[in-house]
């Protein structure tokens, strides 16, 4: 049985802390990507940007299944590709396993 497909963010803004962190909540792979290294930081040290009640505790249960970067680049030729790619404002596109997302999330934009 094959592995499921990370999901990605783009944005990491509150709605895309908040997607994301409830997505791999659900036991679902994420990408979260965001070109400040701010919230990246605090995502990857293990600390929540944004307050929202049990998001903490949801955090601790999905970290192990995400993983945090700047560099979008770096994940959009990584193997697995994504299915899906949301953007921080809750805008989405379903991609094709072997799609290049990149043109997708410039034209998401809300």
């Amino acid at each position: 049985m094959r592995a499921p497909q990370p999901t990605g963010f783009l944005g990491l803004p509150h709605l895309g802390v908040v997607g994301s962190i409830g997505y791999a909540s659900l036991g679902q792979p994420v990408v979260a990507v965001d070109p400040d290294a701010a919230p990246v930081a605090m995502l990857s040290r293990g600390d929540v940007p944004v307050h929202e009640p049990s998001l903490d505790e949801l955090f601790a249960i999905a970290r192990e299944r995400m993983v945090f970067s700047t560099d979008g680049g770096l994940h959009w030729t990584a193997d697995p590709k994504l299915d899906t790619l949301m953007t921080g404002n809750g805008a989405f596109r379903a991609c094709a396993s072997n799609a290049d997302p990149r043109p997708l999330s410039a034209s998401s934009g809300g």
